[in-house]
């Protein structure tokens, strides 16, 4: 379990960063968890529009918090990341 969680983190911080995001996580993947906060500006807006698309993340003041755990896939990852990225998108129309 955990050698999977640290593969989908690691994937899931790669993809954040790719787009410029800033990423709160230890830089050694051996002393991640499988907790991502992404700095993103109203995280709690973005959670919300998360949820109407069906995709569970939580948020903390300035950050959203995204968990991959054993289950989840590297597709889903790549989902996560395109829907962050639209609905950020969408704030700017």
């Amino acid at each position: 379990i955990c050698e999977r969680t640290r593969y989908l983190t690691n994937d899931l911080i790669a993809r954040a960063r790719e787009k410029g995001w800033t990423v709160r996580a230890p830089n050694e993947p051996e002393h991640r968890s499988s907790i991502v906060m992404l700095e993103l500006e109203h995280p709690e807006e973005i959670v919300k529009a998360l949820v109407e698309r069906g995709i569970v993340t939580d948020s903390r003041p300035g950050l959203l918090r995204v968990s991959p755990y054993f289950y989840n896939t590297i597709e889903e990852n790549a989902i996560v990341i395109d829907a962050i990225e639209d609905i950020l998108e969408q704030r700017k129309k």
